[in-house]
């Protein structure tokens, strides 16, 4: 059994427990289960790195019954990649900072300074290599459907999660996992790393947002990142999407630079 298939079995018993379907998550449109969490997107040459990264909780606010299929739901990261990447610099694969890039740069900046002769071709291609998917595998439902709430400080919630987070990284076996401040920050987190998982290197980091990457307290007490020293990262950078233009990405290439002190320390 390859490691996609058994994320999914250790996923489908684990959600057979009330217990880890929680009440205050997304519900299906045609009744009232729970969506399905989603197993980690991870790729096909996932064992040339063995990075692991965790994006903060999943956003499911505009949600219109698209994964109400289990099968689609289960594994929705990989179909929307193989699906809806077409025509994209950076694949589509339901992760917005995937999506639009920051994350993608991050995991290669890491990849570059961990892995001997990484090939960095492409965005679609790096992605191959990696495995990513949300630390919190359940979306708070919104009355109204419209806003997102991101409950990465509210350890409560994102305990649900864990017996999930236990399969990813018993399976995927990391050697690295990129995960934010945010709930790395949590007692009871960094635990479970350090008693159950202490060979794996934590990279814990500022989530991406315009605040934390303008902010001169946070990001920008670090230098700028020489262009010279990231070769095709600067052309990916370029292609960054949503908020992260102009002034902000700009100010991004000083997180190469907090990498550094994160990889250092």
């Amino acid at each position: 059994m390859n490691e996609k298939d058994l994320l999914k079995k250790h996923y489908f018993e684990i959600f057979s427990e009330k217990e880890n379907r929680p009440y205050w998550a997304v519900k299906k449109k045609n009744n009232e289960e729970i969506v399905n969490p989603s197993i980690p997107f991870v790729g096909n040459d996932y064992n040339e790195t063995r990075i692991l990264l965790y994006g903060s909780t999943e956003n499911l606010a505009k949600y219109n019954g698209h994964l109400d299929n289990n099968e689609i739901a289960h594994n929705r990261h990989r179909l929307w990649f193989d699906k809806n990447s077409n025509g994209r610099f950076f694949p589509n694969v339901h992760i917005a900072p995937i999506d639009n890039g920051p994350l993608v740069n991050i995991m290669a900046y890491v990849a570059m300074k961990t892995v001997q002769d990484i090939n960095l071709e492409s965005p679609k291609q790096f992605l191959e290599k990696v495995a990513f998917g949300n630390f919190g595998k359940f979306s708070i439902e919104v009355m109204n459907g419209e806003t997102n709430m991101d409950y990465a400080g509210d350890y409560n919630k994102l305990a649900k999660s864990i017996e999930y987070i236990k399969a990813d990284l018993t399976v995927l076996k990391p050697k690295i996992v990129i995960i934010p401040n945010s709930i790395f920050n949590h007692s009871k987190v960094r635990n479970l790393f350090k008693k159950q998982f202490p060979e794996i290197q934590i990279i814990p980091i500022y989530q991406i947002q315009q605040n934390n990457i303008n902010n001169k307290d946070r990001l920008q007490k670090f230098k700028h990142k020489d262009k010279n020293e990231l070769g095709v990262l600067v052309e990916w950078q370029n292609h960054f999407g949503g908020s992260l233009k102009g002034k902000t990405n700009q100010n991004f290439y000083s997180f190469y630079s907090y990498l550094d002190d994160k990889l250092k320390n």
